[in-house]
């Protein structure tokens, strides 16, 4: 039976079979069928596949297909005409930007740049409960390799958590807002700053080393604790030695009111990582009863390469019931019985873990995590089901 991909490639084949090399017609044909959510579960949907995320996987590897055609021209002829006619495709994404971003990025020139560096201080402007978009400060930082715009984007990182903090300050509406600091904007900036280069990004230690101890005071809301677990786990990242011992500080202190909650176990991972401390890990595997976060002690076992872990962890598996935590147990003693040393950091299982917030994930962003995939696979749970977070 044709289903409505066939259509779209039936489609695509034939005017490209009509235009020959005008590549930007075809995207433009991609771009009219880049339908968004509510308009696709309440009329496409009924009609055709009703999974969006595999439609928009479908359309989102379409428009790369196109794009690289059309810049592996704009490379080998280096075409001014061509350029324009990309930006101008690029600046009618108005509602979502995504594709206009990642098509700046690649222009990498003076006026792309401007228009990144733009959008990127809006981010950092976003108010608090409306969801942070990562993709401008994503693609921003990828202009960092270019050396003429290196000095500015450095800049706007070390200036980037403290503008933050003063905008949402100066534009609280009333004191009971404290900070009035959305916490999301803290795990966006830190994830840009994991997404350079490792030589690149260790300058900037210090700058997530001072979010971490913000994040962590009592003050803080609770979804800037919720943050701090990441900004842990980022830490680990650095190649330059970080002392365990603002980790204790913080599962001492704010921990103790939240000893089952996940930012707890994600502290404790950076902790015992940074310490290579399997022991330790391990004896707290052995009696916590916590297992919905236990994954995280999993994981480190796995990235410590902790040999004498893997019997505990055929243990405990069979008492836990939720079906993502199982799939990370299964990861980690596969990669015990496989692994003949640590992982590089860059290999290490924790990346495999939800990279979003629970407060992005309550705004509608998807998620990331390879085991969630996983456990739908096994389960066709829905896309509901995500990482336990005690809230």
């Amino acid at each position: 039976m044709k289903t409505f991909k066939d259509e779209i490639l039936f489609e695509l084949e034939r005017l490209e079979g009509k235009t020959g090399e005008d590549l930007l017609a075809i995207l433009k044909k991609i771009k009219a069928y880049d339908y968004d959510g509510s308009l696709y579960q309440s009329v496409i949907s009924k009609k055709y596949d009703p999974n969006w995320d595999d439609y928009k996987s479908f359309i989102n590897a379409l428009y790369d297909k196109y794009l690289n055609k059309t810049f592996e021209i704009l490379e080998k002829e280096n075409d001014s005409f061509l350029r324009e006619e990309i930006r101008k495709f690029a600046l009618g994404f108005t509602i979502i930007k995504d594709n206009l971003y990642i098509i700046l990025a690649r222009l990498a020139d003076d006026e792309s740049f401007l228009i990144l560096w733009e959008e990127s201080k809006k981010v950092l402007e976003t108010e608090t409960d409306y969801p942070v978009i990562a993709t401008p400060i994503f693609c921003f930082l990828k202009l960092y390799a270019i050396e003429k715009y290196r000095e500015r984007i450095r800049d706007f990182l070390l200036n980037s958590f403290e503008y933050s903090r003063k905008y949402a300050l100066k534009n609280r509406k009333y004191d009971y807002l404290g900070d009035n600091l959305n916490s999301d904007i803290y795990l966006v900036i830190s994830q840009g700053i994991l997404s350079l280069n490792q030589e690149d990004r260790e300058e900037f230690c210090d700058l997530v080393l001072s979010a971490y101890r913000f994040a962590t005071e009592r003050k803080r809301k609770y979804s800037m604790y919720q943050v701090s677990g990441y900004l842990a786990i980022y830490l680990t990242a650095f190649s330059r030695k970080i002392e365990s011992k603002i980790f204790d500080k913080s599962i001492a202190t704010i921990g103790k009111n939240y000893l089952e909650n996940k930012f707890v176990f994600q502290t404790r991972y950076a902790k015992w990582y940074l310490e290579r401390n399997g022991s330790e890990a391990l004896e707290f595997l052995r009696n916590c009863e916590c297992y919905d976060q236990l994954g995280y002690i999993a994981a480190l076992l796995a990235d410590l390469d902790y040999k004498n872990a893997k019997h505990i962890l055929q243990e405990k598996k069979e008492k836990v019931q939720d079906m993502i935590v199982i799939e990370i147990f299964l990861e980690a003693i596969a990669r015990l019985e496989s692994q003949t040393s640590m992982p590089e950091s860059q290999n290490r299982m924790i990346w495999m873990f939800e990279s979003v917030s629970a407060t992005q994930r309550t705004l509608g962003a998807g998620s990331d995590n390879v085991f969630l995939k996983r456990a739908q696979e096994k389960t066709n749970v829905e896309d509901w089901l995500q990482e336990a977070d005690q809230e």
